[in-house]
């Protein structure tokens, strides 16, 4: 699970609809689903993340256990 900071706007890129199973590119604007229009941000996921420094600094050393 990632680190989420509440009330932030969405971020440019692939997201993943839970509701109907959609993977989309979002740009800018209001998140939304294409193919079903669902608004709710707790129903979309953001997929395809990499090395984002703002929620790297997030963590603690508390996150990384075992190995």
């Amino acid at each position: 699970m990632k680190a989420k900071m509440e009330n932030k706007p969405a971020e440019a890129g692939k997201y993943l609809c839970q509701v109907c199973n959609t993977k989309f590119r979002y740009e800018a604007g209001t998140l939304t689903c294409p193919k079903c229009g669902t608004l709710t941000p707790d129903n979309m996921v953001r997929i395809d993340v990499r090395n984002d420094p703002e929620e790297e600094r997030m963590y603690t050393e508390d996150d990384f256990i075992g190995g």
